[in-house]
Formats: C-alpha cells, sequence, structure tokens
C-alpha cells in the first residue's frame, strides 16, 4: 500500500455476471487510483474474477458466506 492510500476491500458473493458485478466494475473503474486500493473477494475464481484482474484490481478467492434476499 502507497502512504496515504486509502486501503477498501470488496466482497461479492456471486461468481455469475448480473446486476452488481456490472455496477461493482463501474465503481473500481471510476475510484481514483491516486487515493484508493481496492482488493475484490470473491467465492471463486472464473471469469467473474478475470474481469476484475483486467481493470487492475487484485482478487482473493475463499469461502464467503451465501446471500439470500
Amino acid at each position: 500500500m502507497t502512504a496515504g492510500k486509502k486501503r477498501i476491500l470488496h466482497v461479492h458473493h456471486g461468481t455469475a455476471f448480473g446486476g452488481a458485478p456490472t455496477s461493482l466494475t463501474r465503481l473500481l473503474t471510476g475510484l481514483d487510483r491516486t487515493r484508493f486500493e481496492s482488493i475484490l473477494a470473491l467465492p471463486a475464481a472464473g471469469a467473474l474474477s478475470r474481469r476484475f484482474q483486467s481493470i487492475g484490481v487484485p482478487v482473493f478467492t475463499g469461502p464467503i458466506a451465501p446471500f439470500y434476499y
């Protein structure tokens, strides 16, 4: 982490493309990277994790509790 940057952990419970990942992609591409360092947690690697890695966001995978609404 560079001095002065705020580190943000974003957690997404799914692995499929949809509205939430689209919104998250827009948020992450719009954040000022001179001020913020984003990190993303996903339940598994795959196409979704590759999308975020392609825009320069480090992705960590591991168990994440399911979210139901």
